[in-house]
């Protein structure tokens, strides 16, 4: 007489399938997709030129210097670090050279970036715009007073977000 086996086939194929299908069903439940759409708020970057004083040329004559103070603010609502350059645009032509200097009197070059970091506290960077007119440059000997004729001067200030 032949034997048969412990469990028939049948009988392994059956089990075989409910777990199957039992692990599935017990799985799926850990999987959920969720529709829907939300604000986010990004940090709020503040850097401001601020001028302390007129920058005048008026009257200005061949070899004088004069010096503007001015600073550079994140007024206490800075929420990111940021970096900035500060460089000085004069017209071609002009007499008048400009140079930016430092709280140390360091000249500033237009490559050089300042940090101002994250801060809830108001933080100022001042600096100093000095104007020097060239006596020997051309046209300088024969203009005695730069009156208002000359226009066009830029301070640029270049601001990034630091990651």
């Amino acid at each position: 007489m032949k034997r048969k086996p412990f469990l028939p086939l049948r009988w392994v194929i059956y089990l075989l399938l409910l777990t199957m299908l039992a692990t599935g069903v017990s799985l799926s439940r850990y999987k959920t997709t969720v529709a829907g759409s939300g604000t986010v708020s990004v940090a709020r970057p503040v850097v401001e030129f601020s001028n302390n004083s007129a920058v005048t040329i008026a009257g200005m004559l061949p070899g004088e210097i004069r010096d503007f103070e001015f600073s550079v603010t994140n007024r206490g609502q800075n929420e990111v670090t940021m970096k900035y350059a500060l460089s000085v645009v004069t017209p071609d032509g002009w007499p008048i050279s400009a140079v930016i200097l430092r709280g140390n009197g360091a000249a500033l070059s237009p490559a050089e970036w300042e940090i101002m970091n994250y801060s809830s506290e108001e933080t100022k960077h001042g600096y100093t715009l000095r104007l020097t007119w060239d006596a020997s440059a051309p046209g300088s000997a024969s203009s005695t007073n730069m009156g208002q004729t000359w226009s066009g001067l830029k301070i640029h200030l270049d601001a990034v977000q630091v990651d």
